[in-house]
């Protein structure tokens, strides 16, 4: 994967999305594949937990799977006959299988209607149901893996040993473009085409929740301290409270092809960012906004950063401001930046060629390190 559409930063390193799947990279260790080879467009690490947006989808992995990695980033794998479902195309060791060769743990065999991939011996004695695999009971241990057509994130063991679960969407879903996290729980997702969906059981299932949009393309999501949410649409920023259920037009915004909205550094007022150079900003918690400053254009995301703010574009590169967006000064990184995340005193940069690492404090003029490409494919 060299083009990088989502970061996000974890504890033991990078995860990192694109039009090839997801990556996983620890922190000054070598890029590794997850086996999820879907397009990824969004990314969040929220309670401990993975959620990863689609073109049409949305998933998660749990923490309890997060959480196996090593204390240096590695992938810790889970041996044959544990939870979790491989999709590596290979069965686990005979000699752990349970029941011996050709035998079911239950010493019922699967109706052949109802094995996917043809016949073969499932550890439960029931053939998996597409819509529930990934991360749940079924460890193949004989047979023949899932039809590759079908095989939750393509060919390739998850890195974590247990695969994403796929969320619940009921009539599908638009390309997701960010998460948010709500201080009682309740997780949103902003998408291209569908407004803002919404979920209170962790990610696992997803409901429609743009009422009062004015557009359904939603480019970003930014809770506020108060308990509110604003999303920054393709016709201005929009305002919600008790859950992000409704939505309200922000006076001072309309027709703002908003990219990117976040607080200032240091400060309760807050910018937004539209696709064409227009810059907005509030001072009453995003409830009114009034027109200041331009900054470049074609905005993909805005980072506030020790010592200012950097805002990433598709047409220009990555820009600095140290005066809460007055003036934006061009940094050498002159390719498409898609998306921003920090971690470890560092900003974490996706690109069309990678990941760029640049150092915080950001002090000017910057020189940037080599690209460190996201992925190299596992040699099978």
């Amino acid at each position: 994967m060299a083009e990088v559409l989502a970061l996000a930063a974890d504890q033991a390193g990078l995860w990192a999305g694109g039009p090839d799947g997801l990556s996983f990279l620890p922190y000054g260790g070598a890029p590794t594949a997850t086996g999820w080879t879907a397009p990824v467009t969004a990314l969040s690490v929220t309670d401990g937990q993975l959620l990863i947006g689609g073109v049409d989808t949305v998933a998660r992995l749990g923490a309890d799977a997060v959480a196996r990695l090593g204390p240096d980033g590695s992938p810790v794998r889970q041996p044959p006959g544990g939870p979790g479902v491989f999709v590596t195309g290979v069965a686990p060791d005979p000699a752990r299988r349970p029941g011996g060769p050709g035998m079911f743990a239950t010493g019922v065999a699967p109706e052949p209607a109802r094995g996917l991939g043809g016949p073969g011996v499932f550890v439960t004695g029931v053939a998996p149901d597409p819509a529930r695999v990934p991360g749940g009971p079924g460890t193949f241990v004989t047979g023949v893996a899932p039809d590759p057509a079908r095989r939750p994130g393509g060919p390739g063991l998850f890195v974590t040993g247990v695969a994403p679960e796929p969320a619940r969407v009921p009539g599908g879903i638009g390309p997701v473009c960010a998460f948010a996290a709500l201080s009682d729980g309740t997780l949103l997702a902003a998408t291209l085409g569908d407004g803002v969906v919404r979920s209170t059981d962790g990610g696992r299932t997803w409901k429609r929740s743009g009422f009062g949009l004015a557009s359904p393309e939603v480019s970003c999501l930014l809770p506020a301290a108060d308990g509110t949410v604003l999303a920054g649409t393709a016709q201005g920023v929009h305002r919600a409270r008790a859950g992000g259920r409704a939505w309200q037009p922000c006076p001072g915004s309309e027709d703002a092809p908003v990219a990117a909205v976040t607080q200032l550094p240091g400060s309760e007022a807050l910018l937004a960012i539209a696709e064409d150079g227009r810059t907005l900003r509030s001072t009453d918690g995003g409830a009114t906004w009034a027109t200041a400053h331009g900054a470049p254009k074609g905005a993909t995301a805005l980072l506030p950063v020790d010592g200012g703010l950097l805002l990433a574009t598709a047409e220009d590169g990555l820009h600095h401001s140290c005066d809460e967006g007055t003036r934006w000064h061009p940094l050498p990184l002159t390719s498409t930046v898609h998306c921003l995340a920090t971690a470890a005193r560092a900003v974490y940069a996706g690109t069309d060629a990678g990941v760029v690492t640049v150092a915080l404090p950001i002090a000017l003029p910057i020189t940037l390190p080599p690209l460190l490409h996201a992925t190299e494919k596992e040699q099978s």
